[in-house]
């Protein structure tokens, strides 16, 4: 989790600073959503660790852990591989990174199912 709420916090601030001054760039916008992916995992990681203790009904509990078994795959599924595609202008700099943002764009669901809809359960909630 503390990797997680890092990452989350110096993807999303390096995000605001360049879609701040960029905003047409997609490499901020980017970071961003890699930052908040993170984030999200590491929030509701400790939500979900915090309401298995406080006795919270299984079924919010287990919700919570799936919304952040789901979460960072998409950071590091489609975000940061589409940000190394697109620097430094946001746009891919010629057909062949054209033709591999599409690529990553279009795989990017099937690894956050196989990532987040395993049969294990997740490692924070000590199964």
């Amino acid at each position: 989790m503390p990797v997680n709420a890092t990452m989350g916090l110096a993807f999303a601030a390096c995000g605001l600073l360049v879609a701040w001054y960029r905003p047409g760039n997609a490499i901020g916008w980017l970071l961003l959503a890699d930052g908040l992916g993170h984030a999200t995992t590491a929030g509701t990681a400790s939500l979900a660790l915090y309401g298995d203790d406080a006795g919270w009904p299984m079924p919010l509990v287990r919700g919570l852990a799936t919304a952040g078994a789901h979460a960072w795959p998409w950071s590091i599924g489609l975000f940061l591989p589409l940000i190394l595609q697109l620097f430094p202008d946001g746009r891919p700099a010629g057909p062949v990174l054209r033709w591999l943002a599409w690529a990553t764009v279009a795989t990017a669901p099937l690894f956050v199912l196989k990532m987040g809809a395993g049969p294990q359960a997740p490692s924070f909630l000590g199964a």
